[in-house]
C-alpha cells in the first residue's frame, strides 16, 4: 500500500519536454514467486498532468494468475475519456497486447512534446483508438497501431481537423505515417513519411496541398504572415540537417517582421527548395504604396541560415527612423545571417516627409540630443548594420507640414538599425515653407552630414516672405544641436519690429516695442511660445475645421497695445489664391479687441486691404510695393 508519492518526484518519469505530475495512491496483494506472482490490486494517479494540461484522474485495476497480469485502465475527467485493455504474459518473450481508446482527450503536451510545434493558441482534442503488440522481452517486435478518427487544434490561430482517418504506425524506433489529411481555413494537405529515432534520426516524410501561409509564422520568430501557399515538398536527411526539395506557390499573401517598417502585401510567386537553399523564384510584392521584386537565396541546414536577398523596387516608401519617411527607387542587398547582417545598395531618394508636427530643424535638433526611438526586440534587426548610397534627380523634395522644397544632393546610410548615422549633402534648391503663419520662399539652403558618430547635420537654409509691405528674410545656420536664429527686413526695422512682424504680420506700436531692451526680449520669448503653441494644435485645428491657418499669441504685459494684455487667437482662411480673411480675438474678451481683415492681391506687388482694428475704427487700404535695387 502506498498513499501521497509524487509524480514530479520521480525523476525516471521527467523529461525537459513533456513534465508529469500528479499523486500516486496503489494497494496491492500478492503472494507466490517474485517473477510469477498471484496477486491483484488498484492504482490511482490523482490530478495527472502532462507538461502544464491537467488531464484528471486515471484508475485501474489488475489481476494475475502466476501466468499473466490483466490491465484496465479508466479515467475520472472533467471532458475527456479513456479507457483500456492489457495484457502481459510472464512466461517467454513476455508477450504484450493492448488496446487503449481515447474521447475528446487533450493531447497538447503531446503534440508539443512530440512535434515542437509550441504555438498552439487553442485546445486540442482526440478521438481514436492505440493497439500494442510484440514482446517486451524483445523490444524489436514492439508495434503501436494508431487509428484517429477525430483530431482538432489551433495552431497560431489557424483551426485544423483531419479529413479521414490519421492512421501511423511505431516499430522498431520508427514512426510511419501511413495516412494524415490535415484541413481548415485556407489550409488541406496530407503528410506521409517516416521517421527514426535512433542513430543520427533519418527522416522521410512529404506534403503536398493548400497552406494557409499563417502556419508559417510558428516557424520564423517574429514573422506574420497571411495568405495562402500550394506546397509540393519532400524532406530528407537527418532532423539535425534536413534536406528540403521541392516547390511552394505563393497566391496573394503578405508578411510583416518583427520591428521592420516596412511590410509586404499581395506577395505572388514561387519558393523553390534546393536541398540546402530556398530560391526566390519571380517573387513579387508591393510595400509602401509601390512594386518589389525579389531576388536570392536562403542557406539553411548547416548552422545559422544565411540569406542573399536583394530587393529592386522603382517606387516604394520606408518609414525609418521615426518621424522621418523615404520614397525610394532602386535595390538593396541583404547578406550575412541572423547574427551578422548588412543591407547595402544604391536608391535615388525621390522624396523626404517629416510626420505631421515635424520639421527638418526640429527634427534633427532633437535626434542630435537624443537616441532615436529605433530599438528593436528583434535580435536580427539589433544586429543589422547599413552601407546604403542615396542619390537624387531632378524632381526630388522635402515635404513636412506647409512646406515643399525642391533638394539635391548625395548621402550615405551607415551605422546600424538602433543607431543609422547619415553622411553626405543635401543641396535646397527652392521651394516654399510656413514660419509663423506666413509662406517663405526659400532662397538657399545646405544640409551637409558629418558627423560619423550621430545625425547632428550642419544647416544654413534662408528664407524670405513679404509681410505688410517689407521683406523679411530668416536664416537658420549652425549645426542641428545648436541651431541659430536670424531675421532681417527690407527696408531694415529694429529687431522688435522684426519679431512683431512674425509674430502678429505688423510692427504694432513701435513706441510700446522699445520701450527697453527687456521688453524686447520679452517680445521675441512671447514669439517663440507662440510658434510652439500653433506648431503644436494648429495643424489638427486646421484639418478639423478646414481653415488654412490657426495661431495662438501669448502676449506679455508691456508689448501689447491693449491695456489688458492677454492671449490672442488668429484662424485665417485663404478662400482663394488671391483672396485671404482674418479674423484675430483677444481670448479673454468675447466682443472687445477683435480684429477683421479681408485682403485681396491684385497682383504681386498689389493688394487692397479692409480692416476693423481692435479700437472698432475701419480703414481701407491700398498698398503698393516697389523694390530699389
Amino acid at each position: 500500500m502506498g498513499t501521497g508519492i509524487l509524480l514530479d518526484k520521480i525523476e525516471a518519469l521527467q523529461s525537459p519536454s513533456l513534465p508529469i505530475g500528479g499523486t500516486l495512491e496503489f494497494n496491492v496483494k500478492a503472494h507466490g514467486p517474485v517473477l510469477a506472482p498471484v496477486a491483484q490490486g488498484n492504482l490511482k494517479i490523482a490530478g495527472l498532468h502532462l507538461g502544464s494540461e491537467v488531464q484528471g484522474n486515471v484508475l485501474s485495476e489488475f489481476t494475475s494468475d502466476g501466468r499473466s497480469v490483466h490491465v484496465s485502465v479508466s479515467s475520472n475527467m472533467q471532458d475527456g475519456k479513456l479507457q483500456g485493455e492489457l495484457a502481459i504474459g510472464l512466461t517467454g518473450d513476455s508477450p504484450v497486447t493492448g488496446r487503449l481508446s481515447v474521447e475528446r482527450f487533450d493531447m497538447d503536451a503531446l503534440i508539443i512534446a512530440g512535434l515542437h510545434l509550441r504555438q498552439l493558441t487553442g485546445h486540442s482534442s482526440v478521438d481514436g483508438t492505440f493497439t500494442i503488440s510484440g514482446a517486451l522481452r524483445k523490444p524489436d517486435t514492439l508495434e503501436v497501431n494508431a487509428d484517429i478518427a477525430r483530431i482538432s487544434f489551433d495552431y497560431e490561430l489557424v483551426k485544423l481537423q483531419n479529413d479521414g482517418p490519421i492512421r501511423f504506425t511505431y516499430r522498431r524506433n520508427e514512426v510511419r505515417i501511413d495516412q494524415a489529411r490535415l484541413a481548415g481555413p485556407d489550409t488541406n494537405f496530407t503528410i506521409t513519411g517516416s521517421a527514426r529515432f535512433d542513430r543520427d534520426r533519418p527522416m522521410r516524410f512529404a506534403l503536398e496541398g493548400g497552406v494557409n501561409m499563417r502556419l508559417l509564422a510558428g516557424f520564423v520568430p517574429d514573422l506574420e504572415t497571411n495568405g495562402a501557399a500550394n506546397i509540393n515538398i519532400s524532406v530528407e536527411g537527418t532532423m539535425s540537417r534536413p534536406r528540403v526539395t521541392g516547390r511552394v506557390s505563393v497566391h496573394d499573401a503578405s508578411a510583416h517582421y518583427a520591428d521592420f517598417p516596412a511590410g509586404l502585401s499581395h506577395v505572388n510567386g514561387d519558393l523553390v527548395f534546393d536541398r540546402s537553399r530556398l530560391l526566390f523564384d519571380h517573387v513579387t510584392a508591393q510595400s509602401g504604396g509601390g512594386e518589389l521584386m525579389l531576388n536570392g537565396s536562403v542557406a539553411y541546414g548547416e548552422g545559422d541560415p544565411r540569406y542573399e536577398i536583394s530587393v529592386t523596387t522603382s517606387n516604394v516608401r520606408v518609414r525609418y527612423p521615426t518621424g522621418m519617411s523615404w520614397l525610394l527607387g532602386g535595390s538593396v542587398q541583404l547578406n550575412g545571417t541572423s547574427n551578422a547582417a548588412t543591407l547595402t545598395g544604391r536608391v535615388e531618394v525621390k522624396r523626404i516627409l517629416f510626420a505631421e508636427g515635424v520639421d527638418v530643424a526640429s527634427f534633427f535638433a532633437a535626434a542630435s540630443q537624443t537616441t532615436l526611438d529605433n530599438s528593436s526586440s528583434s535580435p536580427f534587426l539589433r544586429n543589422l548594420s547599413f552601407d546604403v548610397e542615396g542619390y537624387t534627380n531632378p524632381g526630388a523634395r522635402i515635404e513636412w507640414t506647409g512646406a515643399h522644397v525642391d533638394i539635391d544632393g548625395d548621402v550615405h546610410l551607415r551605422g546600424t538599425w538602433d543607431h543609422p548615422v547619415l553622411l553626405g549633402h543635401i543641396h535646397l534648391l527652392g521651394g516654399e515653407m510656413q514660419f509663423r503663419g506666413n509662406n517663405f520662399q526659400l532662397t538657399r539652403g545646405d544640409i551637409n552630414f558629418a558627423n560619423p558618430f550621430r545625425l547632428d547635420p550642419v544647416l544654413n537654409v534662408e528664407g524670405t516672405a513679404r509681410i505688410s509691405q517689407y521683406q523679411v528674410t530668416i536664416t537658420f545656420s549652425g549645426p542641428a544641436s545648436r541651431l541659430a536664429l536670424n531675421y532681417r527686413s527690407d527696408p531694415p526695422l529694429p529687431d522688435s519690429d522684426v519679431i512683431a512682424l512674425l509674430a502678429l504680420g505688423s510692427t504694432g506700436e513701435e513706441s510700446a516695442l522699445r520701450t527697453s531692451s527687456a521688453a524686447s526680449q520679452n517680445y521675441g520669448a512671447t514669439a517663440l511660445l507662440s510658434e510652439a503653441i500653433s506648431s503644436s494644435f494648429g495643424g489638427s485645428i486646421e484639418r478639423l475645421f478646414g481653415i488654412s491657418h490657426f495661431r495662438v499669441d501669448p502676449f506679455l504685459s508691456g508689448t501689447a497695445t491693449e491695456s489688458n494684455a492677454a492671449a490672442r487667437v488668429t484662424v485665417e482662411q485663404q478662400v482663394t489664391p488671391d483672396l485671404t480673411i482674418t479674423y484675430s480675438s483677444n481670448a479673454s474678451t468675447t466682443n472687445q479687441y477683435q480684429l477683421i481683415q479681408v485682403e485681396y492681391e491684385v497682383k504681386k506687388d498689389l493688394s487692397v486691404v479692409f480692416l476693423r482694428d481692435i479700437n472698432g475704427t475701419y480703414a481701407f487700404e491700398v498698398k503698393f510695393v516697389r523694390r530699389f535695387k
